[in-house]
């Protein structure tokens, strides 16, 4: 009897501490102002907003109902928490993010898995390659889920992963040409450790590097030598599948399952895949203070250059006709779409207004050496993105589910193109995600950090590339295949 009513006087003990260890009006009253903060960015600077709540199927009132509802119940930050997190989840969009701070623990393991972010201090230039690209972040990224090496008749380019980053080979088939295989596992130079460690000790016994350590500067010089040597490489890779037999290779298929994406180094990887001209793709903005910053930094660049008396003519038009396409993109991303009662009218899935302005290329038809020695020499894009196609064949993009962001631009662009089929399943629908580091929110009740993507890429035919590109050839996913089984079924698919 004695335990028993212990037992109760502990539990009614309990009882009141849970009582008194429950929110105050407050401190719900802040978290709910921390929902309408995040509604409100949404609103104002997620560029997927009009197209998630059409392919979702979203209403915008039930996610403000149920995401109160559960704040309403949470009874810890961390479950405030978990419904602004829930709220952004429904979007279904992996560039739409809302993370809470990582602590010291989640650093600790990342250092030790070997996933710790690049260390910004500067990189002495004693440092040998393999340490110092560690240091940028370098992280191997260049296998995926298909096993291409373990079929018969597949024979590997010889050299190692820094003459040959990207892994290939030639595969011979019984009844059909031999198909090239070529695997890119993420579209970022730093995806390839081997070539950047050689890279980085050409780098820092060359005269012209003169630092004892390498600054931001630096680091961008290097950056920069590192893609054109991944370009490089590239081209020499697929000038070798293409020599393995005497008629060479009939077909490349180029392999980006399970690829993330990556920087704008893909441009020049799509331009090496095929002869045929890649025209470049309309873009969106987010109608915000973000993109007025942006393209006015942009416009500012061409009125410099506009100014200066040794321009030819034809450079003069160039600059002249991109100039006017940037004040109206100017415009039109100072005047919002103004949505207040998006989050409690039954609005249903579409929107009154357009929350992203649409911007055509600026300059289509120059080339480099139109802008060389300009401020707008990023009109035309890189030098390097200029080089002619260094692969002559059938080609064939094989995609997955996985496959997302900057590889989604890799696909679509070729397939717009008519320079390639793609094989395999609906990509992860990403599409664009950042421009100057994006609009980041940040929430101090709940302490979440959200990131919103405020861009769009679209395709020919004026879809938003982030809701996914569609296969010309599906080859369904297979779950009870291994790496190898998925191989043979995916070149039987493709060789029929």
């Amino acid at each position: 009897m004695r335990r028993a009513l212990a037992a109760l006087v502990l539990m009614g003990g309990l009882g009141s501490l849970w009582w008194l260890s429950r929110p105050s009006a407050s401190t719900r009253a802040a978290w709910v102002a921390d929902l309408e903060r995040l509604e409100r960015h949404t609103a104002t600077a997620y560029a997927n907003l009009g197209d998630r709540l059409a392919s979702r199927h979203l209403s915008p009132r039930e996610l403000d109902r149920v995401a109160r509802a559960a704040l309403a119940r949470a009874s810890s930050r961390s479950e405030a928490r978990h419904a602004l997190e829930r709220f952004v989840a429904a979007f279904d969009d992996a560039h739409f993010r809302a993370a809470a701070p990582v602590g010291a623990g989640q650093r600790l393991l990342r250092r030790l898995l070997g996933r710790e972010r690049r260390d910004a201090r500067p990189i002495p230039l004693a440092l040998p390659g393999d340490d110092a690209c560690a240091r940028f972040g370098a992280h191997d990224r260049r296998d995926g889920p298909i096993a291409w090496s373990t079929l018969d008749g597949f024979t590997p380019l010889d050299g190692d992963a820094a003459t040959h980053p990207f892994p290939a080979g030639l595969l011979r088939r019984a009844d059909a040409g031999p198909l090239a295989i070529l695997r890119i596992g993420l579209f970022d130079a730093f995806a390839f450790p081997e070539l950047c460690a050689a890279e980085w000790d050409r780098f820092r016994t060359d005269p012209t590097t003169p630092e004892a350590a390498c600054d931001e500067d630096c680091r961008e010089r290097f950056a920069t030598r590192l893609e054109r040597a991944l370009l490089d490489r590239l081209d020499a890779e697929l000038a070798e599948l293409a020599e393995l037999t005497t008629s060479g290779a009939n077909t490349l298929l180029v392999d980006i399952t399970g690829n993330g994406g990556g920087s704008g180094i893909v441009g020049a990887m799509t331009r090496a895949m095929t002869t045929r001209p890649i025209p470049p793709r309309a873009t969106g903005f987010i109608r915000h203070p973000h993109s007025t910053r942006r393209l006015t930094a942009m416009a500012e660049d061409l009125r410099t250059d506009l100014s200066r008396s040794d321009l030819s003519t034809r450079q003069r038009a160039l600059l002249g006709e991109a100039l006017l396409r940037l004040d109206t993109a100017i415009a039109e991303a100072a005047s919002p779409c103004d949505l207040p009662d998006l989050w409690s009218s039954p609005t249903g899935t579409s929107l009154p207004c357009a929350t992203i302005g649409r911007l055509e290329p600026l300059a289509p038809a120059a080339t480099a050496a139109d802008f060389a020695g300009l401020e707008s020499r990023w009109l035309a894009g890189s030098e390097d993105g200029r080089r002619p196609g260094a692969w002559r064949g059938e080609l064939v993009v094989l995609v997955d589910r996985r496959t997302a962001s900057a590889a989604e631009d890799f696909a679509a662009s070729l397939q717009d193109a008519g320079a390639a089929r793609v094989a395999g399943e609906r990509t992860m629908g990403v599409g664009c995600g950042y421009t100057d580091g994006g609009v980041t929110l940040e929430l101090p009740a709940t302490g979440l950090t959200v990131r919103a993507p405020d861009c769009v890429r679209f395709r020919a035919d004026g879809r938003n590339e982030a809701e996914g590109v569609e296969p010309d050839l599906p080859i369904a996913r297979n779950p009870g295949d291994d790496a190898q089984a998925a191989a043979r079924r995916i070149v039987a698919a493709i060789s029929s």
